[in-house]
């Protein structure tokens, strides 16, 4: 981010904008560049298109381990041997050494001159091609919003400091407080009177006044991409935003350009996966019954009348059918890769120190991050995470960047668009949320819809209407609608 900060200092949004794309959310960056269709190499070259598979393989599985592993050397200890250590460190270097060389390989075939390189600006801008982007670089140096809109060039809006304190530090604090606040008597205030009255001073009232004076509609559609303390903040219900634009986030643009691409090399579904009626696979679970006399009980008590609201709103949509498998880790990850839209009923476990280890709580054992982010869902279009925490790393992690978190990864296995919370949603809203969704989603037929639907539920939620009109005596309305985001297409 400070690169990012010299360059737009020196008038150089576009470099500023490359920047970023290469420096941020290196874990998931790496790893998709593991993942690299080599079809086409293949063409070519089918050992060495072979080779590049098996290499990058291993290579994600040591990225996603070390990283697991580095987690735990920072909080509990690590009880890795360091012989083990050394040993996996020393693979992963030959790896690296191993996959540069056969990168180098390709890149000499014909037409791979740029395979793997850091993608240039002209091909970043394309993020912009159905609705404004929004970057918002956060750095001690300076932070800027860079506005991406069709083929201008890029719009660079200076956030300036209030009270003598820099952006970068009031974001930071501003996370801090969100987080020890969530779920506190008084959060409404704090979000309301602090959270959202900064960022929509600092951030959201600057870009709205750009974006109103570029002719941009009503309800149109804007994706953000927030950088540093700022990715555990909700820019998205800030100000005059929520009712003028339908936001969106992505973790960098080359995610939301790939979440755009309809993958036609990839087999069609087994199950359940017809394009025209995308079949929902529904993952429920209450939650474990309290072990003990004493100990609270925290079981969702509204997920299977969710469930069931979410079969009704299908019945109304021809050749739909909703799956509940067993609720079970074994079951999930089974299920998974033959359906195109999945709802997850459960709770989201946070894990700030192992953030690898967050997980949606079933059965069994957890269904976890980095189960997510080795998975494959080549039918995946849409995934509603109706789960505490599922879009939060809870924004006092080291790596507050890195967007790691359960919806993050859900996206980067495949799946085109996301709707997440970031913070503890309330019991009670589940059914109400899933009705309103899902009646507009199988009305659509559409993933790409999911931002307009989620939006349909905010504005009710917000005028207290439909099914939240008697919602008076179930407390303050602000962080139950200002939970939900959307991610991705």
């Amino acid at each position: 981010m400070s690169a990012a900060a010299h360059a737009i200092g020196k008038g150089q949004p576009e470099k500023a904008v490359e920047m970023l794309e290469q420096g941020r959310g290196m874990l998931y960056s790496n790893i998709r560049g593991y993942r690299q269709p080599v079809e086409a190499v293949r063409q070519y070259d089918s050992p060495l298109a072979d080779r590049f598979k098996t290499t990058s393989d291993e290579l994600e599985a040591l990225a996603t381990s070390s990283h697991l592993r580095s987690d735990k050397l920072f909080s509990e200890g690590s009880h890795e041997s360091g012989a083990a250590s050394e040993a996996r460190w020393k693979r992963q270097r030959e790896l690296n050494l191993e996959s540069e060389d056969i990168i180098q390989q390709i890149r000499r075939l014909p037409g791979f001159d740029h395979f793997l390189k850091a993608v240039p600006f002209s091909e970043l801008r394309n993020a912009a091609a159905e609705g404004p982007v929004i970057i918002v670089n956060v750095a001690e140096l300076r932070s800027d919003a860079i506005i991406l809109h069709q083929r201008d060039p890029p719009i660079v809006l200076p956030m300036e400091p209030q009270n003598g304190e820099s952006v970068y530090l009031t974001f930071l604090d501003l996370s801090k407080q969100l987080f020890e606040g969530r779920g506190q008597d008084g959060f409404s205030e704090l979000l309301k009177k602090t959270i959202l009255k900064k960022l929509d001073d600092l951030l959201v009232m600057p870009v709205l006044e750009e974006l109103e004076s570029l002719g941009l509609p009503k309800k149109s559609r804007v994706w953000w991409c927030p950088t540093s303390a700022l990715c555990a903040l909700p820019i998205h219900a800030a100000g005059k935003l929520p009712i003028k634009y339908v936001s969106s986030y992505t973790p960098t643009l080359s995610a939301l350009i790939s979440a755009r691409k309809v993958d036609d090399q990839q087999p069609p579904a087994i199950l359940n996966a017809s394009k025209s009626n995308p079949s929902l696979l529904a993952i429920v679970y209450p939650g474990h019954p309290p072990q003990t006399e004493g100990e609270h009980d925290d079981r969702l008590h509204t997920v299977d009348e969710e469930y069931e609201v979410i079969k009704t709103a299908a019945q109304a949509s021809p050749a739909r059918d909703v799956v509940r498998p067993d609720p079970t880790r074994k079951a999930a990850l089974a299920q998974l890769p033959y359906y195109r839209w999945v709802h997850f009923a459960c709770h989201g476990r946070l894990n700030t120190s192992e953030p690898f280890q967050s997980a949606f709580e079933l059965r069994d054992d957890p269904l976890s991050l980095s189960d997510l982010v080795h998975a494959r869902l080549p039918n995946a279009d849409f995934a509603f995470l109706a789960a505490c925490d599922s879009a939060t790393s809870g924004g006092i992690t080291d790596t507050p960047d890195e967007s790691l978190h359960l919806a993050a990864a859900v996206q980067f296995c495949g799946i085109h668009s996301v709707v997440g919370t970031l913070w503890p949603m309330a019991d009670e809203d589940g059914p109400r949320v899933a009705e309103v969704f899902y009646k507009h989603m199988f009305k659509e037929n559409d993933s790409r819809k999911s931002a307009e639907a989620l939006d349909k539920v905010v504005t009710t939620m917000r005028k207290k209407t439909g099914l939240w009109k008697n919602s008076m005596g179930e407390g303050e309305m602000l962080p139950r609608w200002a939970n939900y985001i959307h991610i991705g297409a």
